[in-house]
This record gives structure tokens, C-alpha cells and sequence, in this order.
């Protein structure tokens, strides 16, 4: 079933990131810590957004507008926590937003 599905998916997906955290280790000196601190930031305010937009006022009688809401409210929330952590990955989305849009 589905269900089924989705923990192959999970356990797959735990596989390939275990040889690419080996790889990189190996080739590029990128190791584990350093790639636990480059990730904590946006991780956190995956949580965040991933508890904000699960509850339960957030749940509407039209399933389209529910789920437009939500991603409205999950993008400023994501926005907000960049800001609040002084995420520098929110910069960076910014430049290459700016430069295609410039183009």
C-alpha cells in the first residue's frame, strides 16, 4: 500500500544520503558536523512550518483553498524563520531569484 511505498521511499532516501555524507566526506572534507551545521537552520524552520500550517484552524470546508492558505502561511512562516535565524540560504534564493527575473 501506500503506506508501504512511502517507507521504502524513506529508507531508500536514508541509504543515498549515507553514501553522499561518505563521498563528500572522503573527496571534499565535508564532514558530518559541518553538514549538521549548514542544515539546522532550514530544518528548524521546516518543523516550525510543518507544526504552524498542521493546525487546526488552518482547516477549511474547500479543500483548495485550504491548501492555497497553507502555502501562503508556510512561505511567510519559512520567510520569517530565515529571518529570525539569519539564514543565509534565504539570501542566496533572493540573488538567483533576482537574477533570473533581471534576464
Amino acid at each position: 500500500g501506500v503506506r508501504a511505498i512511502a517507507i521504502g521511499f524513506l529508507v531508500t532516501e536514508i541509504l543515498g544520503c549515507i553514501s553522499i555524507f561518505i563521498v563528500s566526506s572522503k573527496i571534499y572534507g565535508y564532514k558530518l558536523v559541518m553538514r549538521i551545521q549548514d542544515m539546522w537552520k532550514p530544518i528548524l524552520s521546516s518543523i516550525v512550518v510543518c507544526f504552524v500550517c498542521s493546525m487546526p484552524f488552518f482547516r477549511m470546508e474547500i479543500p483548495l483553498l485550504e491548501i492555497f492558505v497553507k502555502i501562503v502561511v508556510a512561505l511567510l512562516v519559512f520567510l520569517l524563520m530565515s529571518v529570525l535565524l539569519r539564514d543565509n540560504n534565504v539570501h542566496e534564493i533572493k540573488k538567483i531569484i533576482y537574477n533570473q527575473i533581471k534576464q
